[in-house]
């Protein structure tokens, strides 16, 4: 008999839609989610890759077995094959969980992330979601960029996600970086913006912005001690796109989301914050 030293949580499923990475970054993904301190008790993977699938590859049946003995339901379900926004509205309707995970399919997390973002949610009723420190590259600290929690800020500072220099433990923001966040699923009946791209552009920022507004005073918080590593990795997912009217398409519609929502946009560099 196995004694597991990880906890299972039955309220919380985490979601990947992937495209591109079975071979890539996708099997250290969902390890890294198996290797959590507090565990999922499901994890759908959302194959949005026209040939090749997720159950062919020769890592599937050894990581199927490794969740099998924790207990954990791993599934793999057929992509829409339209970009990653169908995928993530098709879990809104797929998940029976109180709480979802969303999370990239090239976002390594830290052993303690779901941990702490489920301790950041349960700190505050009003708190509708949480994200990790999101990490691009050990060089950001040093690029002399500067960064902002602010939907106004968001053309001309780096969200605050990407930098490890906080003081405090948790953060407030007006949204959240979509590689890695936990979310109440009852906070999230907007859902995602349906004339988006299939890139998906700025899908995360308007959602989860979205999902402050669901209850009086609702809070999206940073637990600034976990940490997500994004790799940004080279092929797949939407850099399999080269069309960039699909981004343009995509800010057209967060410009009308921002004046439909009465932000307006910062232009200097000292409005940062």
């Amino acid at each position: 008999m196995i004694t597991l030293r990880m906890t299972i949580d039955h309220d919380i499923t985490a979601t990947v839609s992937t495209r591109g990475r079975i071979e890539s970054t996708l099997p250290l993904v969902i390890t890294s989610i198996l290797n959590q301190s507090l565990l999922p008790k499901h994890i759908l993977i959302y194959d949005d890759n026209d040939t090749l699938t997720v159950m062919s590859s020769l890592w599937w049946p050894p990581m199927l077995e490794l969740a099998t003995r924790l207990s954990v339901d791993l599934r793999v379900l057929r992509g829409s094959c339209q970009g990653q926004v169908k995928n993530h509205q098709q879990a809104l309707s797929d998940v029976q969980t109180q709480l979802i995970w969303r999370h990239d399919d090239d976002a390594i997390a830290e052993t303690d992330v779901l941990c702490r973002l489920k301790e950041t949610i349960d700190s505050d009723d009003t708190v509708v979601a949480a994200g990790p420190l999101i990490l691009n590259s050990v060089d950001q600290e040093n690029s002399g960029a500067l960064y902002s929690s602010r939907l106004a800020d968001i053309f001309m500072a780096t969200c605050l996600q990407h930098s490890q220099k906080h003081e405090s433990k948790t953060l407030p923001v007006e949204h959240l970086q979509g590689s890695s966040f936990l979310f109440k699923k009852a906070a999230s009946t907007h859902g995602y913006n349906p004339d988006l791209s299939r890139v998906g552009h700025r899908e995360e920022t308007m959602f989860t912005h979205d999902l402050s507004l669901a209850i009086p005073n609702g809070k999206l918080l940073v637990a600034t001690d976990a940490v997500v590593h994004h790799l940004r990795y080279v092929t797949g997912g939407i850099r399999e796109e080269s069309d960039h009217r699909l981004w343009d398409q995509d800010d057209k519609i967060f410009l009308e989301y921002l004046n439909k929502r009465g932000v307006s946009l910062n232009l200097s560099e000292s409005s940062s914050a």
